[in-house]
């Protein structure tokens, strides 16, 4: 499913209102969904995504700034202990740059994320008539920022579809085992009443 709004953690945290939520509500608890209200936990959320059209340095700092807020969110471990956040995307149907390639828009994206190669926030950029680049792991297990297919203002729209739709699967087998009953139940606030004796 995709929506727009905010995507929430159990512990209150909210992040700022984004473009697009891509959603599964598969995992989630139909008591914790409302889409309707815009509120997403994001443990259900696989994309997270600003469309701009026209992309700018205002623009890509804008998009930059929401996706930190996403980061500091706390998802709950799935049933491997690991957290998992959503992919972030920025999309834009043209750019101020001159040019036609991806590279330069990357550049600019490095240039304004001064985590943009250790902890990017975002981890995709599409263009239209430019190119799509993603975060992506390497054989060897290393990360880069790595350029998908060619560019001729249609094919890199169909790549990046085609990226986000490839990863679905893979993004629900990761979810799986979150225990939701922590968005009801306050953490941290147990008492302990009596002990129990086990007989020798």
């Amino acid at each position: 499913m995709a929506g727009a709004g905010l995507v929430v953690d159990h512990t209150g945290g909210t992040s700022q209102e984004t473009d697009v939520v891509i959603f599964d509500k598969f995992h989630v608890p139909a008591v914790l969904y409302k889409s309707n209200e815009g509120y997403f936990p994001i443990e259900g959320v696989y994309y997270d995504g600003e469309i701009k059209s026209r992309l700018t340095r205002t623009e890509l700092l804008d998009a930059i700034q929401k996706f930190r807020s996403l980061r500091t969110l706390n998802p709950l471990p799935n049933a491997h202990g690991q957290r998992q956040w959503p992919a972030r995307f920025i999309f834009a149907w043209s750019s101020d740059l001159a040019g036609n390639d991806i590279e330069s828009e990357l550049d600019r994206y490095i240039n304004a994320d001064e985590q943009a190669l250790t902890d990017p926030a975002a981890t995709i950029i599409c263009v239209a008539g430019k190119g799509y680049c993603c975060v992506l792991r390497n054989a060897d297990g290393t990360m880069s920022w790595s350029k998908i297919g060619g560019s001729d203002g249609i094919q890199e729209v169909v790549n990046f579809v085609g990226g986000v739709a490839n990863s679905l699967i893979e993004f629900r087998m990761q979810k799986f085992g979150v225990k939701f009953g922590n968005y009801i139940i306050p953490t941290g606030q147990n008492t302990r009443l009596r002990n129990i004796v086990t007989p020798s």
